[in-house]
């Protein structure tokens, strides 16, 4: 019996994360935020919290949360930059709780607010 090797076992968890990658950008553009937490995310791909979260992060090197968070934020700056939807639809829309919340993670991500991005829609390096 040939044991996989290292390289081996990092190309496998690299393909599980872009599985991951795929249904999470997926869920993100249904709008089906209730399937993104870890423990579901586990439970559809079989594997345990724990093991779900350590494989993301070793292959991609950010933890999960903070992966669906950013890109649901990439996808909400599109739409910001893109619609005339109010920015509490758009924040609503990809999972966030209230405007403030999403201003100040969108803050955070791009360094200016989402009304800010609208008007002066500076480039953005998106997630």
């Amino acid at each position: 019996m040939i044991l996989a090797g290292k390289d081996d076992r990092m190309q496998e968890w690299k393909r599980s994360v872009q599985n991951v990658v795929s249904y999470i950008d997926e869920r993100i553009r249904r709008g089906d935020f209730a399937h993104l937490s870890l423990s579901e995310m586990a439970k559809r791909f079989s594997y345990s919290p724990f093991y779900l979260s350590r494989v993301f992060s070793s292959a991609s090197g950010m933890q999960l949360r903070h992966y669906v968070q950013g890109r649901a934020l990439a996808f909400a700056a599109i739409e910001i930059r893109d619609t005339r939807d109010s920015i509490l639809s758009v924040a609503l829309r990809y999972g966030f709780q209230s405007h403030e919340a999403f201003t100040r993670a969108f803050k955070k991500a791009y360094g200016l607010t989402p009304s800010e991005y609208r008007k002066t829609k500076v480039p953005l390096v998106l997630r």
